[in-house]
C-alpha cells in the first residue's frame, strides 16, 4: 500500500517525538538524589544552616529528610559542610568527624549560635 506525504507525516511524527525525546533526556546527566543534596549542603553558606527537611525539599522528595541524614552521615568529604545541617527541632544532631559537640563547635565558630 502506497501513503501520500500527509498521510506519512500524520503518521510517523508522534513517533518521530517521542524518539528525539527520548535521546533528549538519554543524552542529559542523570543526577542522582544524591548528588543533588551533596551540591545543596556545598552551597550552604558559612554562617548559616538549614534543616534536613529543607535540603530533602530543595533536592526534589520533601519527605526524604531521614535520607539527607544518612547522606550526611556517610559524607567525609571535607568540601560538603554537613555540619551546616541541623535538626527541625532546634537541636543540631549528630556529626560524624566527632559527634555533636564538634558539630555544635564547628558552628560556633562560624558565628551561628
Amino acid at each position: 500500500m502506497w501513503y501520500d506525504k500527509k498521510q506519512l507525516d500524520y503518521m510517523i511524527k508522534p513517533y518521530l517525538f517521542k524518539v528525539r525525546l527520548f535521546c533528549y533526556y538519554n543524552n542529559m546527566k542523570q543526577i542522582t538524589f544524591t548528588e543533588r543534596v551533596c551540591n545543596i549542603v556545598r552551597n550552604i553558606q558559612k554562617g548559616s544552616t538549614m534543616t534536613y527537611q529543607q535540603v530533602a525539599k530543595q533536592a526534589g522528595n520533601p519527605n526524604a529528610s531521614r535520607a539527607v541524614g544518612t547522606i550526611m552521615r556517610k559524607n567525609y568529604d571535607p568540601d560538603i559542610p554537613c555540619h551546616r545541617v541541623v535538626r527541625s527541632n532546634g537541636k543540631v544532631g549528630n556529626y560524624n568527624r566527632g559527634g555533636e559537640v564538634v558539630k555544635r563547635k564547628k558552628l560556633q565558630e562560624e558565628g551561628v549560635f
